[in-house]
């Protein structure tokens, strides 16, 4: 380990024979022993991290740590799936606790699902056959614009995703009269049709004649991911940060990547940053 000339001299009153002997003391014992516990104690692989020297790399952390992990893309854990990805073992802190809060979640998804309200396929054709002005008629929201936001007889309050929904769909509020949508079967093609839904698609708002698909992904590393999965429904993707910290400052950056995605159809995507709609088009990319 090379050394700096940490020693004093004979200019301070230390005579050289002193200051020679601690030299050769800490070069040929002390040097050696710390730098033996040093790579003794980097010899786990939770210390690793600390063998990255950003002089030499020219990077502030290594490609793969627990702060800025990269893995993230790679793993089906972060892409919604519970089991980990083939050859992938989490053996960093943070992976661990993706890990548990996926699963966490999931369990609260499914106990969830069992205190939602059931209908009986008589009720729900019911429902659907009265005209929809009756089956929207639960007003929740009324914005000083004088818009309102109206949630459908068959959406259930206790649905984990309501709230993040609710709260969106009162942005939206702002400008047009919005409907909170439940999920309809695609055999129901009667309704399907007067709400204008194709395929088997089941976007969460209707704002005026758009269709918005709310997302509110872990990490921002799925915010393309999750707006593709709206366009798939036929909807504009909506992005919040109800579940994941976004930086307003980088919105426009991943509007950019949504909208220059090949998989995402629309010109359009929305996100709900702070409490705060912000509306990007193909064309503010473009100007940007």
């Amino acid at each position: 380990m090379k050394q700096e000339e940490p020693f004093p001299s004979a200019k301070v009153g230390v005579s050289c024979e002193l200051a020679n002997g601690l030299k050769l003391f800490s070069e040929n014992f002390l040097f050696p022993w710390v730098a033996r516990l040093g790579e003794d104690a980097l010899k786990l692989d939770k210390h690793r991290f600390f063998r990255h020297n950003s002089g030499i790399t020219g990077k502030t952390f290594p490609d793969y740590n627990p702060y800025t992990i990269q893995r993230c893309r790679d793993c089906d854990i972060a892409k919604g799936k519970l089991k980990l990805g083939k050859g992938f073992i989490p053996d960093y802190m943070l992976c661990r606790g993706c890990q548990t809060i996926h699963e966490c979640y999931q369990k609260k998804e499914a106990e969830n699902k069992q205190n939602l309200k059931k209908y009986t396929v008589e009720e729900k054709k019911q429902i659907y056959d009265s005209p929809l002005k009756e089956q929207f008629k639960d007003i929740v929201h009324k914005d000083q614009s004088g818009h309102t936001v109206s949630r459908h007889q068959l959406k259930d309050i206790k649905q984990m995703d309501y709230n993040r929904v609710l709260d969106t769909a009162k942005l939206f509020a702002k400008e047009q009269n919005v409907q909170i949508l439940p999920e309809i079967h695609y055999g129901e093609k009667t309704i399907r049709n007067l709400l204008g839904l194709t395929g088997k698609s089941n976007p969460d708002l209707k704002v005026g004649a758009d269709l918005i698909d709310v997302k509110s992904p872990f990490s921002t590393k799925n915010i393309v991911t999750n707006a593709n999965d709206a366009a798939k429904q036929g909807a504009y993707a909506c992005i919040t940060d109800h579940l994941a910290f976004i930086e307003e400052t980088k919105i426009k950056y991943y509007a950019q990547k949504i909208l220059q995605d090949p998989h995402y159809t629309k010109d359009t995507v929305y996100f709900v940053v702070n409490n705060k709609l912000h509306k990007i088009t193909t064309a503010d990319i473009s100007v940007g």
